[in-house]
């Protein structure tokens, strides 16, 4: 961004043009973020709803067990009141599949928070990049072609 107490009117051709390259970037890098926590945050949704599906069947039951997402094998339900719950950097706890959902779900509200900021900053460098930009095509304009 603009260093502060310079009015970005007062910054040339060149420096608009840098800064508004860093705009792109950073918002580029913004977008790549909320992208990666969407991601995450459907992830943790999908588990939670696989819990209370979980809750609805009975132990016995046969059931196809995702190894990826195109990939199943065939299983028996063994307890449906717990599950192997992973924590995150490889970490997994068994725990009953109701702190399992509430752990689902204090995941899922503090990522879309995170989500919400990254939002607010997306919509400032947005406007700060308009504002850049609108200066540039104004002196591009006034200053006419290059010196030949």
């Amino acid at each position: 961004m603009a260093p502060q107490g310079v009015a970005v009117g007062d910054l040339s051709v060149n420096e608009l043009q840098t800064y508004i390259k860093v705009l792109r970037d950073e918002l580029q890098v913004l977008m790549n973020q909320y992208g990666a926590l969407k991601t995450a945050r459907e992830r943790y949704l999908d588990s939670k709803q696989t819990l209370e599906s979980l809750e609805q069947c009975k132990e016995g039951e046969k059931i196809l067990i995702p190894i990826t997402h195109s990939l199943f094998v065939r299983g028996e339900l063994g307890a449906t009141d717990s599950a192997i719950i992973e924590m995150g950097a490889g970490y997994y706890v068994k725990m009953s599949t109701t702190k399992g959902k509430d752990f689902m779900m204090r995941k899922t509200k503090g990522l879309t928070n995170m989500m919400q900021e990254i939002e607010k900053n997306v919509h400032l460098k947005q406007q700060q990049l308009q504002i850049m930009e609108e200066t540039f095509q104004q002196k591009a304009r006034t200053a006419g072609p290059p010196p030949a």
